[in-house]
Order: C-alpha cells, then structure tokens, then sequence
C-alpha cells in the first residue's frame, strides 16, 4: 500500500475521532477502535490482529499522537472486541441514513 493510499484510506475524519473519543477511554483504546472502523470500512469485515497491516496501525497512533506509533494495537478482551464491533456497526448504520437523509433532501 502506497503512503496515498493509507492517507486516503486510513485517516478518520474529525467526525470518526470525535467519535473513537467517546466511546473508548485512552488513546490506545482509541486506536483499536479506529483500526476497527477504518478496517471495515475498507474490507467490510473486522479482520484478525495478524492480518491488519503494521503502517495501519502505525498510522493511527501517529494520527492520534500516540509516542510509541509502531507499538501493536492493545490486546483487547473478547468481550471489549466485541463490544468495539457493535458500536463500529452503530456507528456506520447512523451515518448511513443520515447520508441517504441528506441526499434525499437535497434532491
């Protein structure tokens, strides 16, 4: 993946920092939950640790001013995955609607 590419795929908005703030406590919580949401947004599935690629989740911290950047995503717990998966979910469904909401208005 060129350095491009994981600019314009990887990045979160303000809107999806703003986001990963609320919903995890601790920057490298934040950083899992990004790498969740940006990996499914790419892929359309949550992959395994071992297969996300190491500039994404070097990329993130760096984004979230993490001082370790090549440091791996914290282990998380099944059920703290599992939770991060429900509210990735949450998250693109709302946003979903509101896009087709905003279009539809505007037509």
């Amino acid at each position: 993946m060129s350095t491009r590419e994981l600019i314009q795929q990887f990045t979160p908005s303000g809107a999806e920092l703003d986001w990963a703030r609320s919903k995890a406590h601790g920057l490298r919580l934040q950083q899992a939950i990004l790498v969740n949401l940006k990996c499914f947004q790419q892929l359309h599935y949550f992959p395994a640790d071992s297969d996300i690629p190491k500039e994404v989740i070097a990329h993130l911290a760096g984004v979230l001013g993490l001082q370790d950047a090549g440091k791996p995503v914290q282990e998380l717990s099944t059920a703290t995955r599992y939770r991060q998966h429900a509210m990735v979910g949450q998250y693109l469904s709302k946003n979903t609607v509101l896009e087709i909401v905003k279009r539809h208005r505007a037509a």
